[in-house]
């Protein structure tokens, strides 16, 4: 049951002015509503009104929330907002039912279909609802995070992955057998296609994992310190930056053999981009040597170029968006490394630097 214009006017003059909830309208970053016991808007911040195009307070007051926003289920029920078919399904409805039935602060997430300005505009919202007394009046507090942009990112990417995934099985059957066919150089550019394929989809599954799980994601895997080398090597070597230089690899005989380490995927992708980046800063004609070491219980994974990085440069070599490059959209490959090898493997990225020992980014990795 709706409160009538007099009781709606006699609780908006209990509330309005409390230094608690001034506090709350001007200071909370998202769109936030006072509503009574019947759901009605009492009072609303800026933020809301900007949003949905109010000019007056006054002009939605005693308005349940769905209204305010235009919805456009709000026409189908008895009793507009909270009446409908489609109100059930309706995360802020059942936000607010279960705010005012428990008397616990409730989050729900709204996907909300409104018709503003002579368009619809499909919006997800994260919704939460808090209990709060104001001076012996009960009221509940809407707060509206707008989290659209995030939602149609994740399902941009999701399609994104789904048509990646389907593109390289067709890449990697095609490369499987123009293998099986082909002989000598040609068969092993197939090989090397082949190579570059399989760890594409392999980081995309990472990727997928990473984005659901995080670090559980990542399983223990026995690695060959040999095979991962000549491995990374073949991809090295397949990147333009490679061009004119000569990659070669060093495993020292007491890391050789398998190696438990979570994370395999991810562990080739630092030391990939690592000698990408060490092809990047070598001359042609010079060399780029991918190692491995063994220290007590960990493995050391480096790769080596002759130059050195400038003395300035360093300190800033792993802060995220700092590029000696050109260009918006850089300064995340060496942050990456430290991120994903430090964050997610657990273990450590560091660097070297100088004009007589040359430069050794290294990933150090500790056995499952």
């Amino acid at each position: 049951m709706r409160a009538g214009a007099a009781e709606l006017q006699q609780s908006l003059e209990r509330i309005d002015g409390n230094p608690v909830l001034s506090g709350l309208l001007t200071g909370v970053d998202g769109l936030l509503a006072v509503l009574n016991c019947s759901r009605q808007v009492l009072l609303l911040n800026d933020a809301l009104m900007r949003r949905f195009g109010i000019s007056d307070p006054a002009q939605v007051l005693g308005l349940r929330p769905g209204e305010v926003a235009h919805c456009v289920h709000v026409g189908h029920g008895p009793d507009g907002c909270g009446t409908g078919c489609a109100c059930p399904s309706c995360g802020a409805a059942i936000a607010l039912a279960l705010c005012e039935h428990s008397g616990q602060v409730v989050e729900r997430t709204c996907a909300l279909r409104r018709q503003g300005d002579g368009r619809a505009e499909d919006l997800v919202l994260r919704v939460r609802v808090s209990p709060l007394e104001i001076e012996g009046q009960q009221v509940l507090l809407l707060l509206l995070q707008d989290r659209t942009r995030e939602h149609q990112a994740e399902a941009v990417e999701r399609s994104l992955f789904h048509d990646l995934n389907n593109h390289l099985g067709s890449l990697i059957a095609t490369c499987e057998l123009l293998a099986i066919r082909l002989s000598g150089r040609e068969r092993d550019l197939a090989a090397s296609g082949l190579l570059v394929a399989g760890r594409m989809a392999a980081e995309i599954a990472l990727h997928q994992a990473q984005g659901s799980a995080g670090a559980a994601a990542l399983r223990a895997t026995p690695v060959a310190v040999a095979d991962l080398l000549a491995e990374v090597q073949a991809m090295v070597s397949a990147h333009p930056a490679a061009a004119e230089r000569i990659i070669t690899i060093a495993c020292d005989p007491h890391a050789d053999g398998c190696v438990q380490v979570a994370g395999r995927v991810l562990l080739g992708r630092i030391l990939v981009n690592m000698g990408i980046n060490a092809c990047e800063a070598t001359v042609p004609g010079a060399t780029v040597r991918i190692c491995a070491a063994r220290h007590g219980g960990h493995i050391e994974l480096s790769v080596w170029n002759r130059e050195a990085i400038p003395a300035t440069v360093q300190p800033r070599i792993f802060q995220r968006h700092f590029s000696t490059k050109g260009g918006s959209g850089r300064g995340q490959g060496t942050w990456a490394m430290k991120d994903l090898g430090e964050r997610l493997l657990g273990g450590e990225v560091s660097f070297t630097s100088s004009a007589a020992g040359g430069t050794v980014f290294r990933v150090r990795v500790p056995p499952v």
